[in-house]
């Protein structure tokens, strides 16, 4: 349906009921497979009942929607002034001095104009925010989608499907028909986004104007994986948030500290350890020492060929005559070299220190004592290096 609709009739001449042409200002209203609408004074009519329940429907959320508006009285063209609540209308007209009844007095107000009162075509149209708490109701029950363009269809228990799932999957079989005045009344409100909890802050008047935007929303867009990425590089990425938030990624594409997927990136840290074994084993030589002072012979663990199948060695080609070790054996052996080698050389700094303090002492005394000599001179600091 149109947004031009307003250009050619007021929002007025689409809510009037089917059957009486009144106000569509009280309820229940119903829906007719035309999707034409049917007031609550005619409800109860006996054309209507006949109908049986599958060929009406009763819309709950216009109801809803239009208990927030003030509807004119039926004689409103007679220039009745009155204004009135959702459901207020059937006591007042029963009632009203502009009506075409003789009351109380034969007071006929509507007698002092000649002409009817008709509408303004020129005067504008307020358009109305939807608060929260109504906001909540003119949701899509599949997608929680707000009720922001038409087609909206309305199901047998008198549930709203909204455009987007309409044109997507289509209109549901059985009893599922358009209201035309729940459509021609949403379009006096102004909607949200649908991505306003993301943070969107657009808002458009109901109809294919919000539709278009939601399509082109930055805001609900999906960011995919980047094509033709290199596995191997070291690249670096970040996440750039729509509130300003840069987040840095280790790489493009992956989670912020995520684990390397391949083993093969702990080769770096091996080779520095293979390295490090060898400048070891240069130092102290291809031979060494146990803690017991046996010399050992230094190899490195490599398995035959005869091997492989077996887990206890010698089992083939008979036992081994020379003594390996691996990488843990290796390096207990050469901490326990520097650990001896770190006490004999403390304890020779002990020796040395003690050494010093009673010759320094014995000049000491010898000095106050009136020996000639000269006084000790500050003990010599040794230094000393593991290497």
């Amino acid at each position: 349906m149109s947004n031009s609709l307003f250009d050619k009739k007021p929002i007025l001449e689409f809510l009037k009921c089917e059957v009486c042409s009144c106000w569509l200002s009280c309820g229940p209203v119903l829906v007719l497979p035309s999707f034409k609408s049917i007031c609550g004074r005619c409800s109860n009519n006996a054309n209507i009942l006949q109908l049986g329940p599958q060929s009406k429907l009763r819309h709950v959320t216009y109801e809803l929607l239009a208990s927030f508006y003030k509807f004119p009285c039926i004689y409103w063209s007679k220039h009745c002034p009155g204004y009135l609540d959702w459901d207020d209308s059937t006591k007042h007209e029963d009632n009203c001095l502009y009506g075409t009844t003789v009351i109380k007095y034969c007071a006929k107000p509507q007698l002092m104009f000649k002409q009817e009162r008709k509408l303004n075509l020129a005067e504008d149209i307020t358009l109305y925010d939807i608060p929260d708490n109504l906001l909540e109701q003119l949701k899509c029950y599949l997608c929680e989608g707000y009720l922001s363009c038409n087609p909206i269809v309305i199901t047998g228990d008198g549930k709203n499907i909204c455009h987007r799932c309409v044109t997507t999957h289509g209109v549901p079989e059985g009893r599922v028909w358009r209201h035309t005045a729940f459509e021609i009344l949403l379009e006096t409100f102004i909607f949200p986004c649908i991505y306003k909890f993301r943070g969107c802050t657009i808002r458009y008047r109901f109809g294919e104007q919000m539709w278009t935007h939601e399509i082109e929303c930055s805001y609900g867009r999906i960011f995919k994986k980047a094509k033709n990425v290199n596995a191997n590089g070291k690249e670096r990425g970040v996440i750039e948030t729509h509130t300003g938030h840069i987040y840095a990624t280790l790489t493009p594409n992956k989670p912020l500290f995520a684990p390397p997927d391949e083993v093969g990136k702990q080769g770096p840290f091996l080779s520095e350890f293979q390295r490090h074994r060898e400048s070891l084993v240069k130092k102290w030589g291809n031979n060494g020492t146990d803690r017991n002072g046996n010399v050992v012979e230094i190899m490195e663990n490599k398995q035959d060929e005869t091997d492989t199948d077996s887990r206890i060695y010698g089992q083939q080609n008979g036992a081994r005559n020379m003594v390996r070790y691996d990488s843990v054996e290796f390096g207990n052996t050469i901490r326990n070299n520097l650990i001896d080698e770190l006490k004999t050389k403390q304890k020779q700094r002990s020796d040395d220190i003690i050494s010093i303090s009673s010759s320094a002492r014995l000049s000491d005394y010898s000095y106050h004592s009136g020996f000639s000599g000269n006084r000790p001179s500050k003990p010599k600091k040794f230094e000393y290096s593991v290497y």
